[in-house]
């Protein structure tokens, strides 16, 4: 079972069943004694958290957060959350429609979005769902099968399509928007390969009422993870960071030229300037650019595939051996000749 589930994806298997489950003889990969030391670990490190950083020469550096630890006291209502210092309030309900929650007392939302069409979210927990209905004497577990009415994805099998995920999508960040303060911020992330997934995901922020100010990538899925293997895809977040659009911002050349110099310039400061990482980097900034035009200029998503088309023609030509910064400024302008801006 260890085996089956160890990622959030169903990939086929030639041992469903793992072998000395009990942890007899300590073999077998996902026996319960081992199931049992990883969730000792995650409480040892709440005690004494770390983090780890890749050095200049490539060596693993573990740095320990002196005088932290991750811990807290979980509440039942909202008062007494603010009452209660370093407080926990959790929900199990839909993010869309968080009635507990006033309008404007929040300072920062952080979450994760569904990937679009990658995780088949309810349907991987139908194979938990229907034994725990029958073990669980509780509310969630009234139904056949786990509710998918208001789960934010695109998958063909449900019928649900790129609209369905965007009106989902923007209904949750609505209530975002309602509950964060006026300062605050909207953070989270998000990668995919289909062009249309991040054009979708800016959509809804711009419907919702957010605007994207800034990103920055951060290793994610690991090369063997069956999302990513043997695939066209990236392994690599884009974190973005919006605020609300009432706020000041600085307008942006809607310019793809622009962007790109802009993306080669971020990108060029890391230790590891690849072709994939500016390719995050120049989403980001189209993105960002998009939400920072001027008000009466609205882009469209033809502007951002045109753009990332030319992108691929120019990683594509580059030589191998080359880095980001070798991008030459005749190769940005070849961008505008190309693009259409859109009608303001």
């Amino acid at each position: 079972m260890h085996h089956l589930f160890i990622y959030h994806a169903m990939p086929l298997t030639t041992s469903p069943v793992e072998n000395a489950v009990w942890g007899a003889f300590e073999e077998g990969a996902g026996t319960l004694v081992n199931c049992y030391k990883r969730y000792e670990n995650a409480k040892l490190y709440c005690t004494k958290p770390f983090e780890k950083f890749k050095s200049s020469d490539g060596q693993v550096v573990t740095v320990m957060s002196q005088g932290e630890s991750i811990h807290a006291q979980f509440v039942s209502s909202y008062q007494q959350l603010l009452q209660t210092k370093r407080g926990a309030l959790l929900f199990c309900q839909d993010s869309s429609h968080l009635p507990e929650i006033p309008d404007s007392s929040v300072d920062f939302v952080i979450t994760d979005p569904p990937y679009y069409d990658n995780v088949h979210y309810s349907e991987l927990s139908n194979f938990f769902y229907v034994w725990l209905s029958q073990l669980v004497d509780n509310a969630h577990f009234r139904y056949e099968l786990v509710p998918s009415e208001q789960e934010a994805i695109a998958n063909k099998g449900m019928g649900k399509g790129h609209a369905d995920y965007r009106r989902l999508l923007t209904q949750v960040f609505r209530e975002c928007h309602r509950v964060l303060k006026d300062s605050g911020r909207l953070i989270f992330t998000f990668h995919h390969s289909k062009r249309q997934a991040w054009w979708t995901v800016f959509e809804a922020l711009t419907s919702a009422g957010f605007r994207i100010v800034d990103y920055f990538p951060v290793q994610s899925e690991y090369r063997v993870n069956p999302h990513i293997r043997n695939k066209q895809a990236i392994d690599m977040d884009l974190v973005l960071v919006s605020q609300k659009r009432s706020l000041p911002y600085s307008v942006l050349s809607p310019s793809p030229s622009d962007a790109l110099e802009r993306a080669v310039q971020t990108a060029d400061s890391y230790r590891s300037g690849s072709k994939t990482l500016l390719f995050l980097h120049f989403v980001g900034e189209l993105l960002r650019s998009a939400s920072c035009t001027p008000e009466d200029m609205q882009l469209s998503y033809e502007w951002f595939e045109t753009a990332l088309n030319l992108f691929e023609t120019l990683a594509n030509n580059m030589p191998a051996e080359s880095h980001i910064s070798d991008t030459t400024s005749v190769q940005l302008a070849l961008f505008d000749d190309k693009v259409s801006y859109g009608e303001p």
